[in-house]
């Protein structure tokens, strides 16, 4: 059973199940968590939660066929047995991902069908995410990675997954950011174009007085 997020109180109890907020790379817990509230809260991002039971059997058929998931160091053996029955689950038992990849930091990442069409032809976007809580590195360097449409998932545990669908740009937005405080941004009102405008839909995912709003904030800073 799938269940849509709307609450934001909700939204925050579940962010803080997706990451552990402990100080990483010199920035405090508090610090990165204000850093994903604005990114997954604050701006345009669709919440789901899906409740699907996964099986340990699943871990035991993606290890025949693609070999044993080797996390890295201080990972215990549960962690591991779970993204690889979550990697079996999403590739071949549902049609959900069309690929996907385990890796680390974040866990894993591929490709994913829409299941609308929202630009009227069949869409594929990328997804990326991890088992149980990440780091807030992990998270970041996840999010570096993904567009508008584009996914990110936390396997809560066997039995939850939350998805976080962005209506933004978010990899564009956080290199926006970047360039900003450096003073290198000509067009603000391009640069927000790209970031929270979709071409495919030809629609703006925040209105007009929030564009503008926004792009005085940053000529302030």
């Amino acid at each position: 059973m799938n269940q849509v997020v709307k609450n934001e109180t909700e939204k925050k109890e579940l962010l803080n199940e997706m990451v552990g907020f402990q100080t990483d790379l010199g920035i405090s817990g508090i610090g990165w968590l204000e850093t994903f509230t604005k990114l997954l809260i604050e701006l345009p991002t669709a919440w789901f939660i899906v409740k699907k039971p996964l099986q340990e059997k699943y871990a035991e058929l993606w290890e025949q066929k693609y070999g044993k998931w080797s996390h890295g160091s201080g990972n215990t053996e549960s962690h591991n047995k779970l993204g690889m029955a979550y990697a079996w689950w999403a590739v071949h038992e549902v049609n959900s991902l069309s690929d996907i990849k385990l890796s680390d930091s974040p866990d894993f990442s591929g490709s994913m069908p829409l299941p609308d069409d929202m630009h009227d032809l069949p869409m594929m976007v990328r997804i990326c995410g991890d088992i149980q809580k990440c780091s807030p590195v992990a998270m970041f360097k996840g999010l570096t990675t993904l567009n508008f449409h584009d996914v990110w998932i936390s396997v809560v545990d066997w039995d939850t997954q939350i998805f976080v669908q962005f209506g933004y740009s978010v990899a564009q937005y956080i290199q926006f950011n970047r360039w900003s405080r450096l003073g290198r941004i000509d067009d603000y009102q391009n640069a927000i174009q790209e970031i929270f405008f979709c071409k495919g839909c030809n629609e703006w995912s925040i209105a007009e007085k929030s564009r503008k709003m926004l792009i005085e904030w940053h000529q302030s800073q």
